[in-house]
């Protein structure tokens, strides 16, 4: 099982993909990749479970958002491509924000990704939503949503440190993840509105949704899983 959660800063992505990280362990038995860097400047790190990974230091978090498009566009450009799949992979892993947050936020926020730039972000996307075609087709695009007014609620009681999105943003970059959505390539789509249900009844919202799209290899780990877990070989 692929997710890849895109939406508004504060709309719920990382969270609901925490939450679905936590079914995927309990239903397959590993722990899921879980790749959430494109929001400059947390480029790195897999959160919750940081496993062999160097976090930047706030020292280096400030040279990060300093640096000049041209670098940034370097090295999110890197960060795209090593997390895009070029050989058939069925693993499980999510991905929060990927190509669709990088396209927004680079030209709007950070200085990269125009038309006619270097690493023009709308070409950019094209090839990998064709990769992710090609050696991904079961990954599904999940929309996350929420009022505006939840967002700017959310804004106000756990601001984020390094926050992207204005309020005044808030309505615009909303209706653009909406217009990525709609336009993307992929096939497989979901749409999970977060301004009213809690995070658990949101996941069980997500699994009953993405449950269309499960592979037939996902449903034999399923069944696998919870045989073991039946005969008591695992708690």
């Amino acid at each position: 099982m692929r997710l890849i959660f895109v939406g508004c800063e504060y709309s719920g992505t990382t969270t609901l993909a925490n939450s679905m990280g936590d079914w995927m362990f309990r239903a397959f038995g590993q722990r899921s990749g879980l790749h959430d860097h494109w929001k400059i400047p947390h480029i790195s790190g897999h959160p919750p479970h940081e496993i062999r990974v160097t976090l930047p230091t706030e020292e280096e978090k400030k040279q990060i958002l300093s640096a000049s498009p041209v670098v940034k566009e370097l090295l999110m450009r890197y960060a795209l491509y090593y997390h895009t799949p070029s050989l058939k992979d069925d693993s499980h892993g999510m991905l929060v924000g990927y190509h669709i947050e990088d396209k927004i936020y680079g030209p709007h926020y950070f200085g990269y990704g125009e038309a006619g730039q270097p690493g023009d972000r709308t070409l950019v996307a094209h090839d990998i939503e064709q990769r992710i075609s090609k050696y991904a087709p079961s990954a599904v695009l999940v929309l996350v949503k929420a009022s505006m007014d939840v967002i700017l609620q959310r804004m106000e009681k756990t601001p984020h440190q390094y926050q992207v999105v204005p309020p005044k943003d808030v309505e615009y970059i909303s209706s653009r993840f909406q217009e990525e959505f709609e336009q993307s390539q992929i096939h497989n789509k979901i749409i999970i509105d977060t301004s009213k249900n809690d995070v658990g009844a949101t996941n069980e919202e997500l699994l009953n949704k993405v449950e269309t799209y499960m592979t037939a290899e996902d449903r034999i780990s399923l069944v696998a899983r919870a045989k073991t877990n039946q005969q008591g070989l695992h708690p």
